[in-house]
């Protein structure tokens, strides 16, 4: 049985478990990762911008004409979506698929609460189990000195000491 230097209670228990526990760390990161289902499908219903450089050498020669000179391009392009209903879908099903992810972590959490619950009342149960048969054990220990006792000083048969000692070995 724990002393109270070691005893740890149900909530920090839990807690512990929240750290450590295998099953809820990877439904925490299922769940961020889910969170960023909204973002990326955002990000297609924003301004793009794009740019582009590169330069050209051209030659030119015509009869005794020998010619080269550079050419720089640039290009830069804007788009902004107006109106997109399946950009804008895919953005809809980015949200629930954020929202789906809360849910289910809040479900993850909620069974391991249930677990660590089980699990805490049933270490209590079995200390309880165990204290509870060493004080039978001691109990039926001075039962049966007492009966010793009480043959050696001839105030009870050996049929009675014989009695009780069956249920001094539980």
């Amino acid at each position: 049985i724990l002393n109270s230097a070691n005893a740890i209670d149900l909530y920090q228990t839990y807690l512990a478990a929240l750290n450590f526990n295998a099953d809820y760390l990877k439904a925490v990161a299922s769940n961020q990762a889910g969170q960023e289902q909204k973002n990326i499908a955002m990000a297609s219903l924003l301004p793009q911008i794009g740019a582009t450089a590169g330069i050209s050498e051209n030659y030119f020669n015509q009869g005794s004409i020998n010619a080269t000179y550079h050419q720089p391009v640039y290009t830069a392009k804007f788009s902004q979506v107006i109106i997109d209903f399946g950009k804008y879908s895919t953005y809809t099903k980015g949200k629930y698929a954020a929202q789906l992810a809360d849910l289910q972590l809040i479900n993850v959490r909620q069974q391991l609460m249930v677990a660590v619950t089980q699990s805490y009342f049933d270490v209590l149960y079995a200390e309880d189990k165990l204290l509870a048969k060493k004080k039978t054990k001691n109990a039926l220990e001075k039962q049966m000195k007492q009966a010793n006792a009480a043959f050696q000083a001839g105030s009870v048969t050996v049929a009675e000491v014989i009695v009780s000692q069956p249920f001094a070995s539980v």
